[in-house]
């Protein structure tokens, strides 16, 4: 039996509608906000879900309640917003599969309404996204690059296993500018601002497609393009200042605001470990102002990926908080990034990867 049909038996009934392309997505953004107030996702408001909706690689599947939201029309016959009592998102992963059968696609923004919850909306939605993978012959991977522990225990009906540890670090700006780096005179590091890149571009996908084994250009370049008014975004790239040739950067960190004022967040960042926190000093140094006092008090946050030795490191700075440790999970029991070189530090986005 289909999840379309497993849902219609609930009570009241719920249908699954499928927003596919930015145009409808942004349309229904307040109902994304909606959806995250009061769930574990409510830090989750506008510039967030546009960052999220703006990219050409997402579909959302909502579960829509029937009696709440009849023909999607307000007093006068003028169409509204969606109400939902639940979402999850489909991303393409990959840039490089185009051939619609052999695709990467993770899932992420899980989302039940507290008041919708224990009525098998959550697994209702991430069924039906299974299968129309199946329906569409694709026999590319399923990933979830983070599980958050209330989904975790459907996940795992559903097959996913886990095979990767994600762990959430937050501080200051002003943590990370009294922080004791260790003196490193064969790092150089140099930071542009995101929209004015040129042709470095090219050698950030290239690091990000050797770390996590897939080609992002699409993603990425909305992050340094800008997605939202008020967004803004720094790059950083590390490289060995011992070789008078100029090499190649070994090592790239992105940190982003979605909206001013708004908590800085690192990643995706790439290179040796040893390179993560001179490069978020450089980050910080060229991104903010940090005459401003109201600067020195913006959070930090950026979630690293599979390096355990790291997190036990940066615990040492002062004032440096794991917020939460969550696994990564795939169908087929593989590593989300199994074709990465394993200088993938930290992830980009809880569903992007």
């Amino acid at each position: 039996m289909s999840p379309y049909h497993e849902a219609k038996k609930m009570t009241p009934p719920i249908t699954i509608k499928i927003l596919d392309g930015p145009e409808s997505l942004i349309a229904n953004i307040f109902s994304f906000c909606q959806l995250t107030a009061g769930t574990e996702f409510d830090s989750y408001k506008h510039p967030q879900w546009r960052f999220l909706l703006s990219g050409l690689d997402i579909i959302a599947l909502v579960a829509q309640i029937n009696s709440q939201d009849k023909d999607n029309v307000d007093d006068y016959g003028l169409q509204t917003a969606l109400s939902f009592a639940g979402c999850v998102l489909r991303v393409k992963i990959n840039d490089d599969e185009d051939d619609g059968v052999n695709e990467t696609i993770g899932y992420g923004m899980v989302i039940v309404s507290p008041s919708q919850r224990k009525k098998g909306v959550a697994t209702a939605l991430l069924k039906r996204a299974l299968e129309m993978e199946e329906m569409r012959n694709n026999r590319g991977r399923r990933v979830l690059a983070v599980c958050s522990e209330l989904g975790q225990p459907m996940y795992r009906k559903l097959g996913f296993r886990e095979v990767g540890l994600i762990s959430m670090m937050a501080c200051k700006v002003s943590d990370i500018r009294k922080c004791n780096l260790p003196i490193n005179d064969d790092l150089k590091c140099t930071a542009f601002s995101g929209n004015e890149l040129g042709e470095r571009k090219c050698i950030l996908f290239d690091l990000d497609k050797k770390a996590t084994g897939f080609s992002r250009r699409k993603r990425i370049d909305l992050l340094l393009r800008g997605y939202s008014e008020g967004n803004s975004c720094t790059v950083v790239f590390a490289c060995s200042s011992s070789d008078e040739a100029g090499v190649a950067p070994q090592g790239v960190a992105i940190g982003r605001q979605d909206f001013v004022g708004g908590p800085f967040i690192i990643g995706p960042t790439i290179g040796s470990e040893k390179f993560f926190l001179p490069m978020l000093n450089e980050l910080i140094h060229n991104h903010f102002d940090l005459s401003c006092d109201l600067n020195n008090e913006i959070g930090v946050t950026f979630m690293i990926s599979n390096h355990r030795k790291l997190v036990n490191n940066l615990l040492e700075v002062e004032n440096m908080a794991r917020l939460w440790e969550c696994p990564s999970m795939s169908l087929d029991g593989e590593p989300v990034y199994r074709n990465g070189d394993g200088s993938y530090i930290a992830m980009m986005h809880p569903t992007l990867g």
